[in-house]
Order: C-alpha cells, then sequence, then structure tokens
C-alpha cells in the first residue's frame, strides 16, 4: 500500500516535469531573446549617441563663423561705438580680423575637429585598426598615442599666435596715429615689431616644454643628449637671448632713434633700422651698411652725435714766415669772425685764434670754437666747418698771408 502511493507519486512528478519542461525551455528562449534585444538596443542607442555627437559638431564647426561674426557685430554696435564716441583712444574701428571673435572663429574650429574626429575614431574601431597595423600589437592610436593632446597644443599655438598678430596690429595703428612725424612712427613701428618677435620667441618656449611634457621627454636629458651641438645651440640661445634684450632695452631707454647719427666703436653713421636683434647703420664716411648686434650696444659707449649740445671745431695751419708781424692782427680778425658766425657757440667756451707754434718751417696758427646744436649731422658740421675755413683764408688773403700748408685735426 505505501509502495503503491510512493510509486504514484513518482509517476506523477515524472509527469509534472515532463509536462513543464516546454514552458522552461520557452522562458529560457525568451529570456535570451530579451537579452539579445537588450544588448543591441544599447549597441543601437551608442550609435545613436555618437551620430548624434558629430552631427553637432558638424554643425557647430559650420555655424561658428557665423556665430562669430553676429557676436562681432553686435560687440561693435551696442558697445565699441559707445566707448568710440566717449574716448578718444577707441577712435578706430577694429577690423574682425583683428577682434578677439575673429581670433577665435579658426582655432575654436580646429579643436572641434580634433575633438570630433578622436571619438569617431575611437567609438568606430579604426583607431585602434590603425594602433595594431601600425605598432603591430593590440592597442588605441587615440588612447595610447599623443595625437589628441598634440592637437590640442596646435590649436592653442595657432590661437596664441593669432592672438599676438592682432594685439601687434592693433598697437601699430595706434602708434601710427599718435606719432605725426615719419621717422617717430618708424621707431614706434620697430618697437611695436620688436615687442611681437619677443612674443612669438615666448610662444614658442611655452609650446616647447608643453610638447615635452606630452612627450614625457626631459628637457636636461634632452640637451644632455645632444653633446657639442647642445652647447652650440645654447651659446646661440644665450647670444640670441643678448640680442633680443639689447633690442628691447634700446626701444625702451631710446639712446638713439632712427634716423639719428651715432658712433659706436669705430662705426659712426646714420642710424637705418633698430631690429629686434640687430641694427643697421650707414656710414657717414664710405656710406657703407654695418649691421651691429643689439647686444654689442649693452657693453659698448655709444655717442649720439645728433643730440649734443655743442661739438668742437678745431684747425691748425701754417702760414709764411715773412708776415710774422701780421699774426696778431690776423688771430685778431679770424677771432672776431668766430664770434660773429651764427653757428658758433660763445656763451660756453669762448673761441680762441693764436699762434701755436712758430716751427723752423713756418708759423702755425690755432683756432678752436664749440659749435651749436644745429650740428646733428657730420654733412651740416662738415659744410659749417668748410664755411669757417674758408673764411679764414679769405681773412689771410685781405692781409696777404700765404699759407705753407695746411693741417687740420677733426
Amino acid at each position: 500500500m505505501a509502495s503503491t502511493a510512493i510509486m504514484t507519486m513518482q509517476r506523477g512528478e515524472r509527469m509534472h516535469a515532463k509536462r513543464s519542461r516546454p514552458l522552461r525551455r520557452c522562458v529560457r528562449a525568451r529570456l535570451s531573446l530579451s537579452s539579445v534585444a537588450l544588448k543591441l538596443g544599447v549597441k543601437e542607442a551608442g550609435l545613436a549617441r555618437e551620430t548624434m555627437f558629430l552631427a553637432l559638431a558638424f554643425g557647430a564647426f559650420k555655424i561658428i563663423p557665423n556665430v562669430c561674426k553676429k557676436a562681432y557685430q553686435t560687440y561693435d554696435a551696442k558697445w565699441a561705438s559707445v566707448l568710440r564716441a566717449e574716448h578718444e583712444k577707441w577712435s578706430d574701428e577694429v577690423p574682425y580680423a583683428d577682434s578677439l571673435f575673429g581670433v577665435l572663429e579658426k582655432p575654436l574650429q580646429a579643436g572641434l575637429a580634433v575633438a570630433a574626429s578622436a571619438r569617431f575614431l575611437r567609438y568606430t574601431g579604426i583607431s585602434k585598426v590603425a594602433y595594431s597595423l601600425l605598432m603591430d600589437t593590440l592597442g588605441c592610436l587615440i588612447m595610447d598615442t599623443y595625437l589628441v593632446r598634440l592637437g590640442y597644443l596646435a590649436c592653442f599655438v595657432w590661437l596664441a599666435l593669432r592672438g599676438k598678430t592682432a594685439i601687434m596690429n592693433r598697437a601699430t595703428r595706434k602708434v601710427l596715429r599718435k606719432f605725426k612725424t615719419y621717422s617717430d612712427r618708424r621707431t614706434a613701428a620697430q618697437a611695436v615689431k620688436n615687442v611681437g618677435t619677443v612674443a612669438t620667441f615666448i610662444i614658442g618656449v611655452i609650446a616647447a616644454i608643453s610638447l615635452s611634457d606630452i612627450l614625457n621627454v626631459s628637457i636636461s636629458r634632452a640637451w644632455a643628449g645632444l653633446g657639442f651641438t647642445g652647447v652650440a645651440a645654447g651659446l646661440a640661445a644665450k647670444d640670441t637671448a643678448a640680442n633680443i634684450i639689447g633690442g628691447l632695452l634700446i626701444n625702451l631707454t631710446k639712446p638713439f632713434e632712427v634716423s639719428q647719427y651715432i658712433s659706436i666703436g669705430n662705426v659712426m653713421g646714420e642710424v637705418l633700422e633698430i631690429g629686434s636683434m640687430r641694427t643697421r647703420i650707414m656710414t657717414a664716411k664710405d656710406r657703407y651698411e654695418v649691421v651691429v648686434p643689439n647686444s654689442h650696444f649693452l657693453n659698448s659707449v655709444v655717442t649720439n652725435l645728433s643730440t649734443l649740445p655743442a661739438q668742437n671745431l678745431e684747425a691748425e695751419f701754417g702760414v709764411s714766415g715773412a708776415n710774422l708781424e701780421k699774426m696778431p692782427i690776423v688771430c685778431k680778425k679770424i677771432y672776431h669772425m668766430l664770434l660773429r658766425h651764427p653757428s658758433v657757440d660763445s656763451d660756453g667756451l669762448e673761441p680762441y685764434c693764436n699762434v701755436g707754434d712758430i716751427s723752423l718751417f713756418c708759423p702755425v696758427i690755432t683756432l678752436r670754437c664749440i659749435l651749436k646744436r644745429p650740428c646733428k649731422t657730420p654733412a651740416v658740421y662738415a659744410r659749417t666747418r668748410e664755411e669757417i675755413l674758408f673764411r679764414v683764408r679769405d681773412i689771410l688773403q685781405e692781409e696777404n698771408v700765404d699759407f705753407v700748408y695746411p693741417r687740420a685735426r677733426p
């Protein structure tokens, strides 16, 4: 009886298991289909998200120029016109290319293109395929290399250079409007150019440091690895920095300006250009163009002949000894001529003319005077000296005194 009941129960369980087996299979099938659908949904959602991002990036890339120009027009209409009306220094209208919005336009587009390209290559798997082809191993070209950061660094350098150019253009327009004479405008424009050169150098240094940080390269180790080349480059960089600093100091302290006559060492002439690293001078005697490094002005004595309050004029000439008794009269007439001459400064050191020597050959008359400030150039000085010497000759001819041989010193 008991065994019959047990067998009946087992038979019922087997029949229930046989009946429920298709149901379990159906549940498993439904669960597997649900998981596949979920995975497909996630993938489709990711694809939709990336597609939307690329579409938005492309749209932003296309509308960035229009947005920047619209913002520039709005700013110019509402704010810049008011500032130009109230302040004279805002009197010039800034072109779009030199404005903040014009500077930002292209670098923003480039940065957006770098970000969108990196995301597209990483999501589609092209980056992994390219990395495996190039490196012969598994990896991601975007994640395992420095392309994205290098792209952002290039965009930053481009933005900095565009900003520097815009600022230099605006500064040049302001200084050209401020100064009236050609020499002042030329000097101011050259100073702005030198500042721009220094700014470019600073941007280059920052970019080099950032590049070494991205590539994990130690600058000190790089210089040490270069050896002799590094030493030579270091010395060249030292000279370059000294020349740039010299150019900045010349433009700040203004010991001389363009079109003035200076004397440095054995070079004397007119300043043609004050560059960021060198200065061009046209020699007064031979009319040669000489290029002097700006660092040379830091350690040398520079004489600005155009700003001297006075200039010396000295001359010696021999006369015939047959008329020795007329020498006091001749010297007195020359002295009064120097006092009355408009180019001679008689308020300072009094001019003089006397017999400086009586040699075996002839008496020597010596004259000395101080010329006034109008002698700003060697040409004016030479003409003034020539005029005074010709008047001395006329006085000697009036007294019937003959020259024996002239001796003159500048």
